[in-house]
């Protein structure tokens, strides 16, 4: 059955709304791709300029400070470190930057822990959270999406402090990144089926009129070919046949749903079907 006008109309503004949402969403989704680049780059420097930053004090502490400290250069060097981070290593809403060492088989934190109300916890390094320490812990560098010491998948930039034997980690939420793209998808499916809506609303509200007088016209032009006199054929400019009332069924003998969407030439005699195809084709080419 083919659609109406007003069908046509709200079927039209479903796929423009349709189309403009799959463009939005694409967006979104490059932005937040290169926001979790830029995070990670960010993370990067910030761990690699605090690795570097406590080594230089361990090099120098190595150097003049081995005998000050009861624990000699490296304590020295340790307790310059903690007593400077203590109070920060936090950044954004779940951002944190953590350090840790390896004895035995677990993990020590040695600064206090943002999203634990128990300060220190020790981690087996066997386990599968804290991801990021581990990989530290074992000599790596680098970055990584993971589990951290919560089981919260994290974006993280890690660091072995080698002179110190130290795991040094910078990380936060993904889901701190990815809040204001979700907002922006959530938003933007709000504004697209609000769109839908008000269309439609426009629609019978402004276009009605205009919609039914077509509506009528069509009817009518409907009606004159359903009850002509007159055979009524109407083809596209290959040839192919649109309509085919009662009286031309009458006439060729053919039921309008056997012809509809075949050639005119079939309704022809063997002599001229195949000159009507070769007018058609030089109608076509010229």
């Amino acid at each position: 059955m083919p659609l109406t006008i007003r069908q046509r109309i709200f079927l039209l503004i479903i796929l423009v709304t349709l189309v403009c949402s799959a463009i939005a969403g694409v967006t979104i989704v490059t932005l937040y791709r290169t926001a979790v680049e830029s995070e990670r780059a960010r993370l990067m420097a910030m761990t690699h300029a605090q690795a570097q930053l406590m080594e230089a004090i361990a090099r120098f502490d190595e150097r003049f400070s081995a005998h000050d400290h009861p624990d000699g250069a490296a304590g020295a060097t340790l307790s310059q470190i903690l007593d400077a981070h203590r109070h920060h290593t936090e950044f954004g809403r779940t951002g944190e930057l953590t350090l840790a060492r390896r004895e035995n088989d677990r993990i020590v934190w040695l600064l206090p822990l943002r999203h634990t109300q128990s300060g220190h916890p020790n981690s087996p390094i066997t386990d599968r959270l804290a991801q990021p320490m581990r990989l530290a812990l074992t000599g790596n560098s680098g970055t990584v999406i993971g589990r951290d010491y919560r089981g919260e998948m994290v974006l993280a930039a890690y660091r072995h402090v080698a002179p110190l034997g130290l795991g040094l980690v910078s990380k936060i939420d993904l889901e701190e990144i990815r809040a204001p793209f979700v907002r922006a998808g959530v938003l933007t499916g709000v504004i697209g089926l609000g769109v839908i809506a008000l269309s439609r609303l426009l629609l019978f509200w402004i276009r009605q009129p205009i919609i039914e007088r077509l509506e009528e016209s069509e009817a009518y032009t409907r009606a004159i070919l359903t009850h002509a006199a007159d055979g009524i054929i109407t083809a596209d400019e290959t040839g192919t046949i649109q309509t085919f009332n009662a009286t031309a069924e009458r006439i060729f003998l053919y039921p309008a749903a056997d012809v509809i969407g075949k050639n005119l030439g079939m309704l022809m005699p063997a002599p001229d079907n195949e000159a009507h195809r070769g007018y058609i084709e030089t109608y076509l080419k010229t």
